[in-house]
This record gives structure tokens, C-alpha cells and sequence, in this order.
């Protein structure tokens, strides 16, 4: 076997590009048989590819870690390939059974025709907005400030009445005053800011703000807080104060009461937007699981591009109308049109579209780094 230089590489422990000094690294048959300058020992070598593009493409492969060293290149993307194609086969899987049921679920939001005029100004903030939610549905609403996210929110709850136009919830049309108690149990509302939601000083008592408006009877009320504590992840801290919790856990409180409620559906205006990552994270985590497990229906509004890339479908709204709609993939595929309504878009979504532009030939719809990685290691090696 011939011996040959190695101009570049990836380390599969750090996953960060690096150039070979001639003197050091040399190859036989793709295994490295002196290191190379890299922090991490012993050496793993994923790759070798013009500099340039294993720059561009290198972090997009973090997050997924094979630890074995010593083994040749295609060895390294035959492995990751497996590995991905495993996961996504899964994941597909469990698109297909979701979308299936989804096709058969009724509607329980029903927006028809909706116009909305702020009385202070003669302004339209929403105009002409038609749409409609499937039961179990988890649907991520974009747009820039002030497009009229949060307007459509408070009139998917009843407390903003439509100028012009209706809108119904679980067959119930947000218009009839007898029927507004009714409507906010059924549709929960998760605000920004978790403090201007809790209201008590005991965690175990602020889930309980709402039933006990409600009149439920205190066997009844003791069994919706536990499980609604047990559903966030928060039963240990039933009896904390609420100003001794992260952002992350108080949120995770304000959820806890509107589902003692028992809502078919839960609309977040921005619920994540005060949080730092890991508070995102688990807010997130709870919400998706749910939609999953619960069958609630989410109506999730948020300026996070990766937290839209987990839903149903997305829908953008511009200037008070519907710019864009589709499933995520079909939404952060149309990278000009995203950034012409001055959103942005995944980061994978966005670094496959420079890369495409630079000539590779990478496959549509990529938004997380476990597709990526696969579509990378399909063109590493194509006959795998």
C-alpha cells in the first residue's frame, strides 16, 4: 500500500478542522500513523477534504461521536452514516405515525376571515387571517415584532374580541360572552414572563389559582395539582416559593396551572423568550411531551428558529397576514424568502443553503445537525 499526505483532516473527539504539517502526519490506506497537531490523544481522524469546506462543515457534525480511534477515514463516515440513517429512519417513523393521525383529527381552532383594529389606532394589525389547527397538532407561529403574533394569541383565548371575521375554539366562537370561561379552559395561555403569571407565594398553591375559581371540588383540585406537578417535573418543589426557582422552573409552574385546568389546547406567546438556554430546554422539553403523550393541542409562538424546527407545521405572518406555511422543512427550505421577512433559519438550514450556493450538493430540508451529518457522510461516501 502506498503511503500519502494527508493536506487536512477532522478530529472526531473535537470535531474541529485542522491542516497536517508535511513533517508530521502521514497515511496508509486513510489510518494515521503519526498525530497530527491536535489537542485531543489519542488522534481521530473522521475525514481528509480540501481545507475550506472542512471549515464550513466540521461543526455541523458536533453532536454526534463515534470514539474510535485509529480506523480509517471511510471507516469513520460508513460508521456516522449508520448511525444517522438509524435515527432518522426512527424519526421518520414517528413523523409518519403523527402526521397519519393528524390527518384524521378535527379541528379544534377555526380562524375565519379575522380582522383586528387596536381602538387607538385606525391601523389593521391582523388582516383577512384564515386558519385552521387539527386536534394534537403542534403548530409554531413566526414574524418580526409587531407582525401580530401575540394580537392572533389573545384572540385564540378570548381576550381580544375580532374587529371583523370569527374565530372558533373546540366549535365555541369567541364573540359569545356566555361561552369565555368556557373557551380559557379549554384554550390555556402561557405568557412570557412566568412572574406576572404566579400569583401565590407556595408553588402547590399557585396551581391551584385557577381550579379554585373554577369552584372544583378539593379532592378533585388535590389530584389535578399533583398530576399537573408531575407532568412539568416540579412534584419536589410543591412546596417551594416560587421566587426561589430558575426562570426555567417557574415557567414550568405556570404550565402546571393551566394544565390543572385540563386544556385541549395550549397557546405560549413567546414563553421561552426570558429564559436562558437550558431554561428553553426544558420548557420545551415538557411542552413537546405533552403534545406527544397528552394529545394537546400547541400553539406555540416563539422567535427561536430551532424550537419552530420541532413542530407540526409552521406559519410566518407578516404585517398582519400569512406569508408562508408549510411543515418546517418546507418553511426553512425557502432561506431568501425567510430573511426577506427579516427572519432567520435553523443554522443547519442556513449553512446547507451556503453550501449548496458553493456548489455542494447537499439534499433539501436539512435542519438539525444528526441530518447533516448523514447527508455529509452520504457524499463522503456515496457508496454507502
Amino acid at each position: 500500500m502506498g503511503r500519502q499526505h494527508l493536506a487536512c483532516a477532522v478530529c472526531f473527539s473535537c470535531l474541529l478542522p485542522f491542516r497536517l504539517m508535511p513533517s508530521l502526519p502521514t497515511c496508509i490506506s486513510g489510518v494515521i500513523i503519526a498525530g497530527p497537531m491536535c489537542p485531543c490523544k489519542p488522534h481521530e481522524i473522521i475525514c481528509c477534504s480540501p481545507f475550506s469546506t472542512l471549515a464550513r462543515i466540521s461543526h455541523a457534525l458536533k453532536g454526534l461521536k463515534a470514539y474510535v480511534t485509529m480506523r480509517p477515514a471511510c471507516v469513520y463516515s460508513i460508521m456516522l452514516h449508520d448511525v444517522c440513517r438509524r435515527r432518522s429512519c426512527l424519526n421518520q417513523h414517528m413523523r409518519n405515525q403523527n402526521e397519519t393521525s393528524l390527518e384524521s383529527a378535527e379541528s379544534c381552532v377555526q380562524v375565519d376571515q379575522v380582522e383586528y383594529t387596536y381602538e387607538e389606532s385606525d391601523e389593521k394589525v391582523l388582516k383577512g387571517i384564515s386558519l385552521a389547527v387539527r386536534q394534537g397538532e403542534f403548530v409554531a407561529v413566526l414574524g418580526h415584532n409587531g407582525s401580530g403574533k401575540s394580537t392572533l394569541a389573545k384572540l385564540l383565548n378570548s381576550l381580544y374580541l375580532p374587529t371583523s371575521g370569527r374565530v372558533l375554539i373546540c366549535g365555541m366562537d369567541t364573540a359569545e360572552d356566555d361561552k369565555t370561561w368556557e373557551i380559557r379552559s379549554k384554550a390555556g395561555m402561557i405568557f412570557q414572563n412566568p412572574d406576572n403569571q404566579i400569583v401565590a407565594t407556595v408553588v402547590r398553591e399557585d396551581v391551584a389559582f385557577g381550579l379554585e375559581n373554577m369552584g372544583v371540588p378539593h379532592d378533585e383540585m388535590v389530584r389535578r395539582i399533583d398530576e399537573s406537578l408531575q407532568a412539568v417535573h416540579m412534584q419536589d418543589r410543591a412546596d417551594s416559593a416560587p421566587h426561589m426557582l430558575s426562570g426555567g422552573q417557574k415557567q414550568r409552574v405556570a404550565i402546571a396551572g393551566v394544565l390543572a385546568m385540563e386544556p385541549e389546547i395550549l397557546i405560549a406567546d413567546e414563553s421561552t423568550a426570558m429564559l436562558d438556554p437550558n431554561g428553553r430546554r426544558e420548557v420545551l422539553d415538557v411542552i413537546h411531551r405533552l403534545n406527544r403523550e397528552k394529545g394537546i393541542t400547541v400553539i406555540w409562538i416563539t422567535h427561536y428558529m430551532e424550537e419552530a424546527a420541532g413542530a407540526d407545521r409552521i406559519m410566518v405572518i407578516n404585517n398582519g397576514e400569512i406569508a408562508l406555511q408549510g411543515t418546517p422543512k418546507e418553511v426553512f427550505s425557502r432561506v431568501d424568502d425567510m430573511r426577506a421577512l427579516h427572519l432567520d433559519v435553523p443554522h443547519m438550514a442556513a449553512l446547507a443553503n451556503e453550501l449548496r450556493k458553493d456548489g455542494m450538493p447537499l439534499a433539501d430540508g436539512i435542519l438539525t445537525i444528526e441530518e447533516m451529518t448523514e447527508e455529509v457522510c452520504r457524499l463522503l461516501c456515496p457508496s454507502k
